[in-house]
C-alpha cells in the first residue's frame, strides 16, 4: 500500500467546517486504487495503427506531416433555369381606338360564384337522331381506320357530303319567333355560353359579339371565322402545348391542329351512328337533306328576377341499349406519341391513365363539352380516341378505342360544377343589364384568365380577325 501525503484547503471546500480525518476522505477516494507505470500502455482491444507504431520508433511523427491543402475552387453562382421562351400572342381580334372599356372580370372574381338556376323549361325540340353504334370493342389490336378529309366525311351510309350547320343566334328562325314572343331576355348557343362558363381555363384568345336591343334584350353570337369553332390540342398542357413559331405549313402548326381536331370530331360524329333515327321534333327550318343529322334543344332557365336565358343546345345521337338515351359524341386525337406515351401501347391497358392525362390536357376543351352535355340534357358523352395513321399525315387516322360516360361523371371528372358555372355567367349577365343599348365584344385576354367587355358602338364594327 502506498500513502500520499495531501494537503486539501477544506476550509475552501462548501459544507466542511473543520479538518477531517483521511478516513473521512475515503469516502470519497479509493486509495487502495494501483496506477500503471509510466512505460507501461493500456490494454485496448484496438490494434496500434502504423503510423503510432513508427512513431514510436521515432521513424514517423505524425505532427511533422505536411499535407497538402486542397484547391480552393472559385464560388460558382447557381445557373438560373432559363424561362421558357413566351408565345407572342395577340387578341383574337384588332382593338380600335373608339372602343371603351365597360368592365373587366379575372378568375379571382368569378371563382367562389355560385347560382341555381332550377330545372329548365324545354321550348322547343327540333329534327331526329340517329342510333349510335356499339363500337366500344374496338382496341389497338383491332382499330377503325377513318378518313378525316373535308371532301371524305359523309352522311351516315351514304356518299354524300356532310353539312355542318353554322347558324348564328340572330339569323337562327326558331330563336326570332322566341324573341318576337317574348319568352326570353337572354339568347345564346350552347356553343358561346360553354365557352364563358369557362373562361377561367382557357389559355388563348377568343371573343364574343353582344348585341343589347333597344328593349333590353341580350343576344350573344360569335363573330365571323371566330376562334369559338375551333377545338384547340393540348391547350392546358403547360410543358406540352403546341409550339406556336411552328411554320404555318407544318401538320403540327396550333391551327393545323385545332383544324385536323375539328375534321376528327365530324368524322366520327358521322361515322359512329347508324339507322333508326329517333325522333325530337320537327325538321329544324334551317336544315337541308345534305345536314348532318343533329337534334336541337330549346331551353329556358331563370337568372334571376325578369331575367331568363334562352339556350339552343345540340343533340348527337342516341342509345338504344340504354333505352333510347340521348348522348353526345367527341373525340381526343394525338399528334405526337411521345407527349401521351402511345395511344396505341398504353389505351388497352392503362386507359385509366390516357383519360387523366387528356383531362388535364385538355382541360378548356373538355369542360366545355361537358357544359354543352349538360346545357342539353344528354345521358352519356361518347370519347373517341384517334391516332394519326403516319406521324405526318393529318388527313388519315385510326380509331383505338371508345368509352362511355354518364354526363355527371364525366363533368366530375373534370372538377366541373354547373352551378359555379351559372354563376360566373350570371355574373356576365349583370354587366350587361347595366349598360347601355348598343354592340358590345367579350375579349379574352391572350395570357390571362380574364375578359373585358369593350363597348363597340351602335353601328355593327368589321374585326380584323387573328
Amino acid at each position: 500500500l502506498t500513502y500520499f501525503y495531501l494537503e486539501f484547503p477544506f476550509k475552501e471546500v462548501p459544507g466542511l467546517d473543520s479538518p477531517q480525518e483521511l478516513t473521512f476522505l475515503s469516502r470519497f477516494v479509493d486509495f487502495t486504487q494501483t496506477f500503471a507505470k509510466p512505460e507501461e500502455e493500456f490494454q485496448t482491444d484496438q490494434k496500434p495503427t502504423k503510423s503510432k507504431v513508427l512513431a514510436r520508433k521515432g521513424i514517423f511523427n505524425p505532427r511533422q506531416v505536411t499535407v497538402k491543402a486542397t484547391p480552393v475552387q472559385k464560388a460558382t453562382t447557381p445557373q438560373q433555369k432559363t424561362q421558357p421562351k413566351k408565345p407572342l400572342r395577340e387578341t383574337s381580334v384588332t382593338i380600335k381606338g373608339d372602343w371603351n372599356i365597360v368592365a373587366e372580370l379575372a378568375k379571382q372574381n368569378v371563382d367562389r360564384l355560385n347560382y341555381d338556376p332550377g330545372s329548365p323549361e324545354n321550348l322547343a325540340a327540333y329534327s331526329s337522331v340517329l342510333a349510335a353504334k356499339r363500337i366500344e370493342n374496338i382496341n389497338p389490336k383491332r382499330p377503325a381506320k377513318v378518313s378525316t378529309s373535308d371532301e371524305h366525311i359523309y352522311l351516315p351510309g351514304t356518299t354524300t357530303p356532310a353539312e355542318f350547320l353554322q347558324l348564328p343566334t340572330a339569323k337562327d328562325p326558331v330563336f326570332q319567333d322566341i324573341i318576337q314572343s317574348d319568352q326570353g331576355s337572354v339568347f345564346i348557343t350552347d356553343l358561346i355560353l360553354s365557352t364563358l362558363m369557362n373562361f377561367t381555363r382557357a389559355v388563348y384568345p377568343w371573343d364574343v359579339v353582344v348585341e343589347k336591343t333597344s328593349d333590353g334584350k341580350i343576344i350573344f353570337e360569335k363573330s365571323e371565322d371566330s376562334m369559338l369553332d375551333q377545338l384547340t390540342v393540348n391547350e392546358n398542357a403547360a410543358e406540352n402545348m403546341p409550339d406556336e413559331e411552328e411554320p404555318e405549313n407544318s401538320v403540327n402548326n396550333p391551327k393545323k391542329l385545332w383544324k385536323e381536331s375539328i375534321r376528327i370530331n365530324k368524322a366520327f360524329q358521322m361515322q359512329a351512328v347508324k339507322q333508326p333515327e329517333f325522333k325530337l321534333g320537327e325538321p329544324h327550318p334551317s336544315q337541308s337533306p345534305q345536314t348532318a343529322p343533329f337534334g336541337y334543344n330549346y331551353r329556358k332557365w331563370k337568372l334571376g328576377e325578369d331575367t331568363y336565358v334562352v339556350v339552343r343546345s345540340q343533340v348527337d345521337a342516341y342509345i338504344p341499349e340504354s333505352s333510347n338515351a340521348l348522348s353526345k359524341l367527341v373525340a381526343v386525337n394525338e399528334y405526337d406519341a411521345r407527349i401521351t406515351g402511345g395511344y396505341r401501347r398504353k389505351l388497352e391497358a392503362q386507359r385509366g391513365q390516357v383519360l387523366a392525362m387528356e383531362f388535364k390536357n385538355n382541360s378548356c376543351k373538355m369542360s366545355k363539352w361537358a357544359a354543352q352535355a349538360l346545357l342539353s340534357g344528354v345521358d352519356y358523352i361518347k370519347v373517341g380516341f384517334f391516332s394519326r395513321e403516319k406521324p405526318n399525315t393529318s388527313t388519315s387516322h385510326e380509331l383505338l378505342g371508345v368509352s362511355k360516360f354518364r354526363t355527371a361523371d364525366f363533368a366530375s371528372q373534370l372538377n366541373l360544377n354547373l352551378n359555379s358555372c351559372w354563376g360566373t355567367f350570371r355574373a356576365i349577365v349583370e354587366i350587361f343589364k347595366k349598360a347601355e343599348p348598343g354592340k358590345y365584344t367579350i375579349v379574352k385576354d391572350p395570357y390571362k384568365p380574364m375578359v373585358r367587355v369593350y363597348s363597340t358602338g351602335a353601328e355593327k364594327q368589321e374585326e380584323e380577325k387573328f
